[in-house]
Protein backbone atom coordinates (compact mmCIF):
# COMPACT_ATOMS: atom_id res chain seq x y z
CA UNK A 1 0.00 0.00 0.00
CA UNK A 2 2.97 2.35 0.85
CA UNK A 3 4.62 1.66 -2.49
CA UNK A 4 0.91 2.42 -4.32
CA UNK A 5 0.72 6.08 -2.07
CA UNK A 6 4.45 6.67 -3.45
CA UNK A 7 4.18 5.72 -6.31
CA UNK A 8 0.57 7.80 -7.06
CA UNK A 9 2.39 10.91 -5.44
CA UNK A 10 5.14 10.30 -7.82
CA UNK A 11 2.98 10.59 -10.99
CA UNK A 12 0.95 13.32 -9.46
CA UNK A 13 4.46 15.56 -8.89
CA UNK A 14 5.33 14.68 -12.18
CA UNK A 15 1.78 15.90 -13.82
CA UNK A 16 2.23 19.29 -11.41
CA UNK A 17 5.79 19.69 -12.68
CA UNK A 18 4.47 18.83 -16.61
CA UNK A 19 1.81 21.89 -15.89
CA UNK A 20 4.53 23.76 -14.22
CA UNK A 21 6.84 23.53 -17.45
CA UNK A 22 4.25 23.98 -19.71
CA UNK A 23 2.79 27.40 -18.01
CA UNK A 24 6.78 28.33 -17.37
CA UNK A 25 6.83 27.99 -21.60
CA UNK A 26 3.73 29.90 -22.18
CA UNK A 27 4.34 33.10 -19.71
CA UNK A 28 8.33 32.95 -21.89
CA UNK A 29 6.87 33.03 -24.61
CA UNK A 30 4.50 36.19 -23.71
CA UNK A 31 7.06 37.86 -22.56
CA UNK A 32 9.89 37.69 -25.33
CA UNK A 33 6.25 38.84 -27.09
CA UNK A 34 6.25 41.87 -24.98
CA UNK A 35 9.67 42.65 -25.35
CA UNK A 36 9.42 42.69 -29.01
CA UNK A 37 6.27 44.76 -29.17
CA UNK A 38 8.06 46.88 -26.60
CA UNK A 39 11.11 47.63 -28.55
CA UNK A 40 8.98 47.99 -31.99
CA UNK A 41 6.72 50.56 -29.52
CA UNK A 42 10.01 52.34 -28.75
CA UNK A 43 11.72 52.27 -32.35
CA UNK A 44 8.38 54.10 -33.25
CA UNK A 45 8.24 57.10 -30.49
CA UNK A 46 12.53 57.54 -31.94
CA UNK A 47 11.19 57.91 -35.50
CA UNK A 48 8.37 60.15 -34.40
CA UNK A 49 10.26 62.08 -32.27
CA UNK A 50 13.14 62.08 -35.71
CA UNK A 51 10.00 63.06 -37.71
CA UNK A 52 8.80 65.51 -35.26
CA UNK A 53 12.24 67.48 -35.28
CA UNK A 54 12.02 67.35 -38.97
CA UNK A 55 9.12 68.90 -39.15
CA UNK A 56 9.73 71.26 -36.71
CA UNK A 57 12.97 72.69 -38.14
CA UNK A 58 11.08 72.95 -41.15
CA UNK A 59 8.85 74.68 -39.87
CA UNK A 60 11.29 76.83 -38.29
CA UNK A 61 13.33 77.83 -41.41
CA UNK A 62 10.00 77.81 -44.00
CA UNK A 63 6.74 79.08 -42.08
CA UNK A 64 5.59 82.24 -41.52
CA UNK A 65 2.59 83.36 -39.39
CA UNK A 66 0.13 86.10 -40.74
CA UNK A 67 -3.62 86.41 -39.05
CA UNK A 68 -3.89 83.14 -38.03
CA UNK A 69 -2.83 81.55 -40.94
CA UNK A 70 0.95 79.98 -41.65
CA UNK A 71 2.68 80.91 -45.00
CA UNK A 72 5.65 78.57 -46.48
CA UNK A 73 8.03 79.40 -49.28
CA UNK A 74 9.18 76.33 -50.67
CA UNK A 75 13.06 75.48 -51.84
CA UNK A 76 11.37 74.08 -55.38
CA UNK A 77 10.99 75.83 -58.98
CA UNK A 78 7.87 74.73 -60.62
CA UNK A 79 5.82 76.26 -62.94
CA UNK A 80 2.07 78.23 -61.70
CA UNK A 81 0.38 74.76 -63.09
CA UNK A 82 2.43 72.64 -61.32
CA UNK A 83 3.06 74.69 -58.37
CA UNK A 84 -0.46 74.94 -57.67
CA UNK A 85 -1.05 70.97 -58.15
CA UNK A 86 1.48 70.49 -55.68
CA UNK A 87 -0.73 73.05 -52.83
CA UNK A 88 -3.77 71.17 -53.57
CA UNK A 89 -1.95 67.57 -52.90
CA UNK A 90 -0.70 69.42 -49.58
CA UNK A 91 -4.16 70.82 -48.29
CA UNK A 92 -3.85 74.07 -49.54
CA UNK A 93 -4.15 76.30 -52.84
CA UNK A 94 -1.68 78.93 -54.20
CA UNK A 95 -2.27 82.64 -52.11
CA UNK A 96 -5.09 84.65 -52.44
CA UNK A 97 -4.53 88.39 -51.35
CA UNK A 98 -7.46 89.53 -49.59
CA UNK A 99 -6.54 92.51 -48.43
CA UNK A 100 -3.43 95.47 -47.77
CA UNK A 101 -2.24 94.09 -44.84
CA UNK A 102 -2.19 90.36 -46.68
CA UNK A 103 -0.31 92.22 -49.66
CA UNK A 104 2.28 93.97 -47.13
CA UNK A 105 2.89 90.82 -45.67
CA UNK A 106 3.80 89.21 -48.79
CA UNK A 107 5.58 91.81 -49.90
CA UNK A 108 8.02 91.16 -46.87
CA UNK A 109 8.46 87.17 -47.87
CA UNK A 110 9.36 88.67 -51.05
CA UNK A 111 11.93 90.81 -49.25
CA UNK A 112 13.09 87.77 -47.90
CA UNK A 113 13.29 85.73 -51.19
CA UNK A 114 14.51 88.14 -53.60
CA UNK A 115 12.43 86.35 -56.40
CA UNK A 116 9.26 86.97 -57.97
CA UNK A 117 6.11 84.82 -56.10
CA UNK A 118 3.48 83.03 -57.37
CA UNK A 119 0.12 84.25 -56.74
CA UNK A 120 -3.69 82.21 -56.88
CA UNK A 121 -4.38 84.59 -59.83
CA UNK A 122 -5.58 83.76 -63.20
CA UNK A 123 -7.42 84.81 -66.52
CA UNK A 124 -7.15 81.50 -68.38
CA UNK A 125 -10.33 81.19 -68.83
CA UNK A 126 -11.60 84.33 -69.64
CA UNK A 127 -9.28 86.92 -71.07
CA UNK A 128 -9.14 89.91 -69.26
CA UNK A 129 -11.72 88.37 -66.46
CA UNK A 130 -9.13 88.10 -63.15
CA UNK A 131 -10.13 85.50 -60.90
CA UNK A 132 -8.69 84.06 -57.85
CA UNK A 133 -8.05 80.39 -57.58
CA UNK A 134 -10.91 79.67 -55.22
CA UNK A 135 -13.39 81.08 -58.17
CA UNK A 136 -13.62 84.69 -56.25
CA UNK A 137 -13.15 88.27 -58.84
CA UNK A 138 -10.00 90.18 -58.24
CA UNK A 139 -11.52 93.02 -56.62
CA UNK A 140 -8.32 95.15 -55.37
CA UNK A 141 -5.06 94.74 -57.30
CA UNK A 142 -1.65 95.99 -57.31
CA UNK A 143 -0.30 95.81 -60.56
CA UNK A 144 2.87 96.63 -61.87
CA UNK A 145 3.04 99.89 -64.29
CA UNK A 146 1.27 99.05 -67.69
CA UNK A 147 0.15 95.69 -66.12
CA UNK A 148 -1.86 93.69 -66.81
CA UNK A 149 -0.61 94.07 -70.60
CA UNK A 150 -1.46 90.10 -71.51
CA UNK A 151 1.80 90.36 -73.88
CA UNK A 152 2.04 86.96 -75.53
CA UNK A 153 -1.24 85.27 -73.75
CA UNK A 154 0.16 86.41 -70.05
CA UNK A 155 -2.24 83.99 -68.24
CA UNK A 156 -0.89 83.91 -64.41
CA UNK A 157 0.65 86.39 -61.88
CA UNK A 158 3.60 87.21 -59.95
CA UNK A 159 4.38 89.51 -57.57
CA UNK A 160 7.83 90.62 -59.52
CA UNK A 161 8.60 93.29 -56.38
CA UNK A 162 6.46 94.66 -53.72
CA UNK A 163 2.97 96.10 -54.94
CA UNK A 164 3.73 94.62 -58.28
CA UNK A 165 1.89 92.67 -59.47
CA UNK A 166 2.80 91.41 -62.96
CA UNK A 167 1.08 88.87 -65.72
CA UNK A 168 3.24 86.45 -67.25
CA UNK A 169 3.08 84.37 -70.37
CA UNK A 170 2.22 81.02 -70.15
CA UNK A 171 0.84 79.13 -66.87
CA UNK A 172 3.08 76.17 -67.97
CA UNK A 173 6.46 77.88 -67.92
CA UNK A 174 9.05 76.90 -65.50
CA UNK A 175 11.49 78.45 -62.91
CA UNK A 176 10.10 79.61 -59.59
CA UNK A 177 9.81 78.81 -56.24
CA UNK A 178 6.52 78.69 -54.21
CA UNK A 179 4.99 80.08 -51.61
CA UNK A 180 1.64 79.03 -49.41
CA UNK A 181 -0.29 80.57 -47.19
CA UNK A 182 -2.26 78.19 -44.06
CA UNK A 183 -2.09 74.51 -43.91
CA UNK A 184 1.07 73.92 -45.88
CA UNK A 185 -1.08 75.15 -48.96
CA UNK A 186 1.78 76.88 -50.81
CA UNK A 187 1.80 79.14 -53.87
CA UNK A 188 4.79 78.41 -56.39
CA UNK A 189 6.53 80.68 -59.71
CA UNK A 190 6.71 80.05 -63.01
CA UNK A 191 10.55 78.94 -65.07
CA UNK A 192 10.95 82.79 -66.60
CA UNK A 193 13.45 84.87 -65.19
CA UNK A 194 12.73 88.24 -63.63
CA UNK A 195 14.29 91.28 -65.45
CA UNK A 196 17.82 90.66 -63.75
CA UNK A 197 17.45 87.03 -64.77
CA UNK A 198 16.75 85.97 -61.63
CA UNK A 199 14.44 82.86 -60.85
CA UNK A 200 11.32 83.23 -59.69
CA UNK A 201 9.35 81.80 -56.14
CA UNK A 202 6.11 81.22 -55.12
CA UNK A 203 3.58 81.24 -52.44
CA UNK A 204 1.55 79.47 -50.13
CA UNK A 205 -1.23 79.96 -47.10
CA UNK A 206 -2.16 76.46 -44.93
CA UNK A 207 -4.35 76.87 -42.37
CA UNK A 208 -6.62 79.06 -44.96
CA UNK A 209 -8.31 75.54 -46.33
CA UNK A 210 -7.42 74.78 -49.48
CA UNK A 211 -9.07 78.33 -51.51
CA UNK A 212 -5.37 80.41 -50.22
Amino acid sequence: LTAVCLGLLCVLLLAVIIVLCVCFQNLTRERDQLETSYNKMIEERDQLETNYKNVSKDILQRWFYFSSSLYYISTETKNWSESRQDCIKRGADLVIINNKEEQEFVNRLWKMSQSGLWIGLTDINTEGVWKWVDGTALNTGYWGKGEPNNSGNEDCVVLDRPDTWIDVPSCGAKGCQSIWPGVRSRLSMPAWPTSNGVPLFGLANRTRSANI
